[in-house]
């Protein structure tokens, strides 16, 4: 792995500049954020949920969330309200960590690219925000960091 580097608005445009016209609206309004993800062979993988029949996610390509309710797992046969399904994501680096505290640290830190309806998960107690669109760049998955390096200590 590199050495980890913050992306910058510099960045973000000349990443923007090599995709054709077609992703143009989505770059328009595109934010950076933060993703734990698994490390599968040198691809991301997600760490719960498929995203369409394949849990490892393609590099710089925009995914679009499945417009449709879902539950929490374990919540589904409770009556418990679902929500709106959408890519989570977490608006700082410090909201990642700060949720991460008791998760298993074998999981891997990226920066994310994510556009289109971006809002709170309902009830959620932590900052997860849920996103329409995302997409890895290949960059920031490079740069990936394993949750030990933020969490500190022997975890």
């Amino acid at each position: 792995m590199k050495s980890y580097k913050r992306k910058d608005r510099a960045f973000m445009n000349k990443l923007a500049a090599t995709r054709d016209r077609l992703t143009g609206p989505k770059w328009m309004r595109a934010h950076i954020a933060y993703r734990l993800l698994r490390d599968y062979n040198g691809k991301p993988k997600t760490l719960y949920h498929a995203h369409g029949s394949s849990m490892i996610l393609p590099l710089d390509t925009w995914l679009q969330s499945h417009p449709k309710i879902v539950h929490n797992p374990g919540k589904v046969h409770t009556g418990a309200k679902g929500f709106r399904a959408g890519f989570h994501v977490f608006p700082t680096l410090a909201d990642l960590v700060k949720y991460s505290k008791n998760m298993d640290s074998s999981y891997v830190v990226v920066e994310t690219v994510v556009s289109g309806k971006i809002r709170p998960k309902p009830r959620s107690r932590s900052t997860v925000l849920l996103a329409e669109y995302m997409m890895v760049p290949n960059g920031c998955w490079d740069l990936r960091l394993p949750l030990a390096a933020f969490l500190g200590g022997d975890q």
